[in-house]
């Protein structure tokens, strides 16, 4: 009886063990994959702003570029600590997914939502992050903004015509949730910077 027993024991404890691995590797890969998720929607942000800051609708991005407006990726202090900064050093703008599809004329959504409830319904397409309900985007910032002329052109001083470098911060969120009133507390946040000339632009 007492080998009976500890047989038992053992078994129990190697298979209590091996759900405990398993159940670890599947909320890894999980994460892993929310983790390259998030990484390409900041990824996407760069890449939108890049491609559309160089377009016919560049100049209404780098238009709407502030001093009043509030960037949190904005390198330079606010006059109060700085006097008399350019306004072009202290500007900013901020844009999230709707407002590249409006300036950019965009025909589609960057992402496509699940539809299905709760989760993982076979008769519902996956949305472009999978079968979860996902509240997922991104933002992108545009800040330290310089007029430049570009090698080969000569606009000269005087000209219309300009080229723009700025600073681009894109932030790429993702949140799954099961449930109108439950998610998930792995919020994925990713922030990727680069630096983009724009142009020719009509100043």
């Amino acid at each position: 009886m007492f080998i009976v027993t500890m047989m038992m024991t053992v078994l129990a404890t190697v298979g209590v063990y091996a759900l405990a691995a398993a159940s670890t590797e599947v909320k890894t890969s999980g994460n892993e994959r929310q983790s390259t998720q998030t990484h390409y929607l900041a990824e996407y942000g760069i890449v939108a702003m890049a491609h559309n800051a160089d377009g016919q609708h560049g100049s209404g991005y780098f238009n709407l570029m502030k001093p009043t407006q509030v960037c949190q990726s904005l390198p330079i202090p606010p006059n109060a600590v700085v006097p008399n900064l350019d306004a072009f050093s202290s500007s900013c703008a901020l844009f999230d997914m709707s407002d590249f599809q409006t300036l950019g004329n965009w025909l589609i959504a960057p992402t496509v939502p699940y539809s299905g409830a709760p989760y993982n319904s076979s008769a519902v397409a996956p949305g472009s992050l999978g079968p979860v309900p996902t509240t997922a985007g991104f933002v992108v910032e545009l800040t330290d903004k310089n007029t430049v002329d570009a090698a080969g052109f000569g606009l000269g001083p005087n000209s219309s015509v300009k080229f723009v470098l700025a600073t681009a911060t894109a932030i790429g969120t993702t949140l799954p949730s099961f449930a109108a009133t439950a998610s998930y507390a792995n919020e994925g946040i990713e922030m990727q910077r680069a630096r983009i000339i724009a142009g020719p632009l009509m100043q």
